[in-house]
């Protein structure tokens, strides 16, 4: 659905940007508001890449849990 493809374009091309503002000086966040990079430096390279893995690791669980709970419900969607 048209809804669920522009929200989550929305969604992933912002965290894209705010996870790589912590990371490089040439992202702005906030603009435009500011041309300022006030993230960057605030979570070190490691900080980063592990909040993608937990957040990663989080998103699957809730799949799991989402598709053992239809499992056992009968559902089939």
């Amino acid at each position: 659905p048209l809804v669920a493809a522009a929200s989550g374009a929305l969604i992933g091309g912002y965290s894209h940007v705010l996870l790589d503002s912590f990371l490089y000086s040439d992202m702005h966040p906030v603009w435009p508001l500011s041309d300022s990079n006030v993230a960057l430096n605030v979570l070190s390279t490691l900080e980063v890449y592990g909040l993608c893995l937990a957040l990663g690791l989080l998103g699957a669980v809730a799949m799991a849990a989402k598709w053992l709970w239809r499992r056992r419900s009968g559902s089939r969607t």
